[in-house]
């Protein structure tokens, strides 16, 4: 039946093929032919001479193809006129007997062509059910991942709104009691701890969710360049040691003694390892084991996570590294987080040509996590990786520093912080009054907003920039656009630093310090000159 598949489907049949077919209609007309004769004795010779031929034509067309059925058609018309059509008187054929053979010739050969024509639509027909049954199967399928996708944006949303809400409500009672006025000041500094927290935790879940979209859509740039992976790990760790001290977890380490150095971008891979340390902790119960093991596999670098955490089922270990993919959660979310660092894990580790996965022996059996990185041959680079930063020393004298943003309190809260540092602050809440300020004071630092009325801050920083009383001021952004391109475009405006809000307070004052000490150096420099 194989070959008449193909037949219905057009495909050309090979010889082997073609004999079998033709073959079966010789059968077909040789069992006709002994059965007709074997009905002489019922009926007359000369009778019926199409009788037993007909049923084999159709056959032979219908199973074997078209020219087979031609073939036992004609045999048929010549076997009926040789042994079962009576001569006339002459020994020809009477006019009658000429006609009815020409008749039934022709209809013999018409059978063969429409059953042939009906057998190639069937199987047309047949062709396109099969597909239209693969088309809805893979409707269903797709409409089932849609569904689920839609289920696990739902469930997304309600873990985001959330985690927001557990650190407003300690922000919100801290502000209560902060304008209630009556606090001593060791109060104010216990309020002052729990919103810094706070505000740095939802600044983290805010981090992960632009990660998540810059990473997912292609936008992230990395800075490669060559990494000792052993020191990736000790940064790693180091993050996340106070979550694994808080919660009395035990982590193992273990490094192979050859060197390890990668190509990548220093942050990113942090990052990695990072996330898959925190994903250990929080899914491992307080006084778990977790073990990080770091070394070499066939040419490529090999981090290997295990805990003897929750686990995972079967079926959610493909799932692992998806975005929004998440296993079941106790309703305390005691766990923490958005559940989307796998998905960062595995998008990273890819963009840094490598590959991740995931797995478990089961609910109860903890999990495991294993990242391969290309490895950088020799020691190339060994003097690759960056440093601790340098601790700057504070700056004996302030710098005059213009804040503008048309946030009444961010700009009040800033200007305090700024002032705290010893420097002087000037605070305006629109890029026209900043204008006359810098104008008058001529700062040594503006800190602009980006998203003010009317003019926004880049075009403020155009302006500063060239005016001469501004042209050498240090330009920082502070804004809430953290993308990629918002970043390229306040450099194009002139920015000098671009930091986003929340600002980050201790690199703030960080870049304060430097700039404070280099102008300090620059005035030294000129005192020398001048004696």
């Amino acid at each position: 039946m194989a070959s008449v598949q193909e037949r219905w489907h057009g495909a050309r049949l090979d010889t082997s093929s073609a004999l079998v077919r033709f073959t079966l209609a010789l059968v077909l007309f040789a069992l006709s032919l002994g059965i007709r004769f074997a009905l002489i004795g019922v009926l007359p010779p000369t009778g019926f001479p199409f009788l037993t031929f007909f049923p084999a034509v159709m056959l032979a067309a219908f199973v074997a193809g078209l020219w087979p059925g031609v073939l036992v058609a004609t045999l048929s018309i010549l076997a009926a006129w040789r042994f079962f059509i009576a001569p006339s008187a002459d020994g020809g054929l009477a006019s009658g007997d000429v006609i009815a053979l020409v008749f039934f010739s022709g209809v013999l050969l018409v059978d063969c062509v429409i059953i042939h024509l009906m057998t190639t639509a069937l199987g047309r027909a047949r062709s396109t059910s099969e597909q239209l049954l693969h088309s809805e199967a893979q409707f269903r399928a797709l409409a089932g991942k849609l569904q689920q996708a839609d289920l696990r944006k739902d469930e997304f949303l309600a873990m985001l709104a959330h985690e927001l809400r557990n650190p407003l409500a300690p922000i919100a009672a801290a502000a209560e009691l902060l304008g209630m006025g009556a606090m001593d000041e060791q109060k104010v500094q216990r309020t002052s701890l729990i919103i810094g927290r706070q505000v740095r935790h939802l600044t983290g879940l805010i981090d992960d969710l632009l990660d998540v979209s810059r990473v997912t859509r292609g936008l992230v740039r990395l800075e490669r360049q060559p990494l000792d992976a052993k020191r990736v790990v000790a940064e790693a760790v180091e993050q996340i040691q106070p979550l694994l001290d808080r919660r009395r977890q035990r982590l193992s380490l273990h490094i192979e003694p050859e060197s390890a150095f990668v190509l990548g971008d220093q942050k990113r891979l942090v990052q990695v390892v990072a996330n898959l340390l925190n994903n250990a902790a929080k899914f491992t119960p307080e006084g778990g084991a977790i073990e990080l093991a770091l070394g070499l596999e066939d040419g490529q670098v090999r981090l290997a996570l295990t805990d003897n955490g929750i686990g995972m089922a079967p079926d959610f270990v493909e799932q692992a590294f998806e975005l929004f993919a998440q296993g079941e959660r106790a309703s305390d979310r005691s766990q923490g987080g958005l559940g989307i660092g796998l998905a960062l894990v595995r998008s990273l580790v890819e963009l840094h040509g490598g590959r991740a996965r995931a797995g478990s022996d089961g609910l109860g059996k903890g999990s495991r996590f294993e990242v391969w990185l290309p490895r950088l041959a020799g020691d190339a680079g060994a003097a690759g990786g960056a440093g601790a930063p340098s601790q700057l020393a504070p700056a004996d004298a302030g710098l005059r520093v213009l804040i503008v943003d048309d946030n009444v309190d961010a700009a009040d809260m800033l200007g305090m912080f700024v002032e705290s540092l010893g420097h002087r602050v000037w605070i305006d809440t629109s890029a026209d009054a900043a204008r006359v300020t810098a104008m008058e004071r001529h700062p040594q630092v503006c800190l602009l907003d980006i998203g003010l009325p009317g003019m926004d801050g880049n075009e403020l920083a155009r302006r500063l920039r060239a005016h001469p009383g501004t042209a050498g001021a240090v330009l920082v952004a502070i804004t809430g656009y953290g993308q990629e391109q918002d970043r390229i475009s306040s450099m194009q405006a002139g920015f000098d630093h671009h930091f986003v809000k929340p600002v980050d307070t201790a690199r703030l004052k960080d870049l304060l310090g430097a700039i404070a000490s280099a102008n300090a150096g620059a005035n030294a420099g000129l005192e020398q000159v001048g004696k």
